[in-house]
C-alpha cells in the first residue's frame, strides 16, 4: 500500500477557513469548528492511507469523501 499526500488547492484552503470561521461566528465559540476540523483531518488521513476509497469527481485525480451523516 502506497501512502499518498493530499494537496490542498488555495481555493480549498480558503473554503475550509470560511467554513470554520462561519461556525465560530455563528456559535460564538471555537468548539464546533475544532471538532469539524478534527473530523476533516481524520478523513484526510484515511484518504492518504487508502487512496482507492472515495468517489471520483469530474476533475481528474480529485476524489470526494462524505464524512458523517
Amino acid at each position: 500500500m502506497v501512502k499518498r499526500k493530499i494537496i490542498w488547492s488555495p481555493r480549498a484552503k480558503l473554503n475550509l477557513k470560511v467554513i470554520l470561521d462561519f461556525y465560530i461566528k455563528r456559535n460564538g465559540t471555537m468548539t464546533f469548528s475544532k471538532k469539524l476540523h478534527s473530523s476533516f483531518r481524520k478523513s484526510i488521513k484515511i484518504l492518504e492511507n487508502h487512496a482507492d476509497i472515495g468517489h471520483q469527481s469530474d476533475v481528474l485525480n480529485v476524489k470526494n469523501i462524505i464524512d458523517g451523516d
